[in-house]
């Protein structure tokens, strides 16, 4: 197999770069050890339960942000995204849930209110 470039890590910074390359018309073979690309950001499944941590993708959708600014050199249009509120919640080993909130002010009550001392 010849190619111009080649990938190593199917996470989503490799995804990205593969595919940015990709549309420049540059040659690009992406390799992965695991069965599923994604990375950090991939589906797992744990004790019979699915989890779907994609963290790492909620931030950067504003207008101007990093994601519009790779798909915008893509050939396929971005994902359609909603904005949370709050993002999401943490639900820590003693059954508390932290809140977490794109507003600071909301944020720090939570963890306060989480963490009284």
């Amino acid at each position: 197999m010849k190619c111009e470039v080649i990938v190593v890590g199917g996470g989503i910074g490799g995804l990205t770069v593969a595919a940015l390359l990709a549309a420049r018309g540059v040659d690009v073979a992406l390799f992965e050890r695991q069965s599923q690309v994604g990375g950090c950001v991939a589906k797992f499944e744990h004790l019979g339960q699915s989890f779907d941590p994609t963290f790492g993708l909620f931030a950067g959708w504003e207008a101007g942000g990093v994601w519009d600014r790779i798909f915008a050199q893509l050939p396929v249009a971005p994902a359609k995204v909603t904005k949370l509120s709050p993002n999401f919640v943490v639900r820590l080993p003693n059954g508390k849930d932290v809140t977490v909130s794109s507003n600071r002010e909301a944020l720090q009550q939570s963890v306060a209110n989480s963490f009284p001392d």
